[in-house]
């Protein structure tokens, strides 16, 4: 595959209307960017969606035959991805316009800065420095709902932890890792939507179980027992849809 500035990934499981109202808000980006939907086993017209939809921009699609997880699926749309900027992102997100400039310019012009996201929820204060303007994260964790980074971070984190399962905490330990590369976390200005975050009771009760291996994964990392790459990732196959 042709190599890109800037590769937007998104993970699809059914909720096609949602999908529908985040690509029409994502294509409002000025931006050129390449994006790879990776799908996990949708059975309610969504897969028929994607393959018969005219796309405006670089569209390649990946096929699941069942739920392989989030930190899976967004795993095999990152193999496929050798552009400079990544973005992972749901699919029941509005994403404000310019959310990309936005992110780029944060990442280019503050280096101690490894990931920027959209906040969905106010209550994040506002930065100035070198005339750039973000919303601090100073503990925790950003979403994985809409999050940017450079390759460079990539080649030293690899790729996201599967073992979080279906619904798992994949988001929150990528971000420790961030952290203890020394790296921060941060939000672009403008806000976005989450019109659904699926917090369902199966979602809710795979998050328990996911915080127990989250506390043992940080513990084998601030130790030095686990290394922070994460590789061994095979391509799947994919079609290019535009």
């Amino acid at each position: 595959m042709a190599a890109y500035k800037k590769d937007v990934m998104m993970v699809t499981h059914n909720r096609l209307a949602l999908t529908q109202r985040t690509v029409t808000a994502l294509e409002l980006e000025t931006q050129d960017y390449r994006l790879i939907i990776s799908d996990n086993g949708s059975t309610d017209g969504t897969i028929k969606w994607i393959r018969q939809r005219a796309w405006p921009r670089p569209t390649v699609f990946i096929r699941h035959a069942e739920n392989v997880g989030k930190a899976a699926a967004m795993n095999d749309a990152l193999s496929l991805s050798d552009a400079e900027y990544l973005a992972f992102i749901d699919n029941d997100v509005i994403l404000p316009p310019e959310w990309l400039v936005e992110a780029k310019k944060i990442l280019d012009g503050l280096p101690e800065i490894g990931v920027v996201s959209v906040a969905f929820r106010p209550g994040h204060p506002i930065q100035h420095v070198n005339s750039i303007q973000f919303r601090t994260r100073e503990y925790g964790y950003i979403s994985g709902a809409a999050m940017v980074f450079h390759r460079a971070l990539h080649d030293r984190l690899g790729y996201c932890d599967e073992d979080f399962g279906l619904y798992g905490l994949f988001d929150s330990e990528w971000c420790f890792r961030v952290r203890l590369l020394g790296l921060k976390l941060a939000y672009i200005v403008p806000m976005g939507e989450h019109m659904d975050n699926g917090d369902t009771r199966g979602k809710r009760v795979a998050r328990r179980l996911a915080f127990e291996l989250w506390h043992d994964r940080t513990r084998e990392y601030i130790a030095g027992t686990r290394p922070l790459y994460i590789g061994g990732r095979e391509k799947p196959t994919a079609e290019v849809l535009a």
